[in-house]
């Protein structure tokens, strides 16, 4: 829904499943693939603040969400360029 414009929406669903995942996660690593998927979500939406706040979410986790810590870097310094 992001991608389609319908940003509040489209938001509020990625968070829903994130915030459900970590409470009752069904399989390792879904609570931190689903995070990076509200990370693309948020920059897409062109919110670069929350946009770090999940990149920090994910350095800040182990295990299985390590997968994403490059990613979650890359952003970081992206954001951190463009000022």
């Amino acid at each position: 829904a992001v991608l389609d414009g319908d940003v509040d929406r489209g938001l509020a669903e990625v968070r829903a499943s994130v915030e459900h995942a970590c409470h009752s996660p069904s399989a390792p690593g879904q609570h931190a693939m689903l995070l990076r998927v509200l990370l693309a979500a948020r920059l897409a939406a062109g919110d670069g603040n929350a946009a770090l706040a999940t990149a920090d979410r994910l350095l800040a986790m182990s295990g299985p969400a390590r997968l994403w810590a490059p990613v979650a870097r890359q952003v970081r310094g992206e954001l951190a360029r463009s000022g």
